[in-house]
């Protein structure tokens, strides 16, 4: 069962995370701004996408700003390669190790009453079998719970622009470069403490009913290119839970400073990238772009001439 369940996450679990996912609504449009940045330096372009890592076929194409930048790009530099068989076989293989409990352990001797309560309330209004989830630990059943809602509402991962971009890339034969490791993106959903853990999970259960609504928030500010109201947000639902600060900050501000680094040493000497990551490593005071403005790149977020009206 374990192995199941980790076949159905991990393509998530790589496009990281649990964060940011959009869904496709209805958007009449006039000219305006797109979510993709362009960087450049006497020596060196990069173009950066908000990436939609959940959404339906009906978004493509896509704005043809994001598609030109793209072709006219030399390498593909995306979080992690989750088109790449061996990438997703490394992370089932890490998926088990950290996200399941071993031996005796599990959710019920693990998590406090309360809690443990709430979840099998939970559960039992969703036709979750308690058995078949017992032995996740609590990061790692957030994220499948999460996914679930997820495919009810009809977002895929495998329609999520990551991977699109990846596809596109290797029938061009363009070069792919992978800013992270598949255990430093482990490390942040599982590094935290076991009562960080419980938090997280907790918050999970009280919000997962507000997904459809806040991912229609989310989708509208994307579409429009709005950085500061999908900032708003995100800072909106960081703020809930206090206690989850320090998982924020690894999952945002400590992986943008990592990513730009290693965009650095790839940037110049003629290249052009094509960078696609998660849509919140683009808002905030220490997002992707701020970074690469403060290391002397002119940055200005790109028009969308045309919009696409989804469903």
């Amino acid at each position: 069962m374990s192995k199941r369940i980790s076949r159905f996450t991990v393509r998530y679990l790589l496009a990281c995370l649990t964060v940011l996912f959009f869904s496709l609504i209805s958007l009449a449009g006039d000219e305006g701004k797109s979510f993709l940045w362009e960087a450049k330096s006497a020596d060196a372009t990069i173009y950066i996408l908000g990436s939609l890592h959940l959404c339906k076929p009906e978004i493509y194409p896509l704005c043809p700003v994001i598609s030109a930048a793209y072709e006219s790009s030399d390498i593909l530099a995306v979080e992690i390669n989750i088109n790449d068989p061996k990438s997703q076989m490394k992370a089932l293989a890490i998926g088990l190790q950290k996200g399941m409990y071993k031996g005796d352990k599990n959710l019920g001797n693990s998590l406090s009453g309360k809690s443990l309560a709430r979840l099998k309330m939970f559960l039992a209004e969703n036709g979750i079998q308690y058995d078949l989830i017992q032995q996740m630990k609590p990061w790692y059943l957030s994220v499948f719970l999460t996914m679930r809602e997820a495919g009810r509402l009809g977002y895929k991962p495998a329609d999520g622009m990551d991977l699109y971009f990846l596809k596109r890339a290797a029938a061009d034969k363009k070069t792919i470069l992978a800013l992270e490791k598949i255990d430093e993106q482990y490390e942040v959903l599982a590094g935290e403490s076991d009562k960080i853990q419980e938090i997280g999970l907790m918050a999970t259960l009280d919000e997962i009913g507000e997904t459809e609504e806040m991912v229609a928030s989310m989708t509208r500010a994307w579409i429009a290119g709005d950085a500061e109201a999908l900032h708003k947000i995100i800072d909106e639902n960081r703020n809930k839970t206090p206690e989850l600060e320090s998982f924020y900050k690894k999952m945002f501000e400590d992986r943008n400073a990592k990513m730009v680094e290693k965009l650095l040493l790839h940037a110049f000497g003629g290249n052009r990238l094509f960078v696609v990551v998660g849509s919140g490593h683009l808002v905030g005071e220490q997002s992707i772009p701020v970074l690469l403005e403060q290391k002397g790149f002119i940055v200005r977020q790109m028009e969308c001439a045309i919009r696409k009206v989804i469903m």
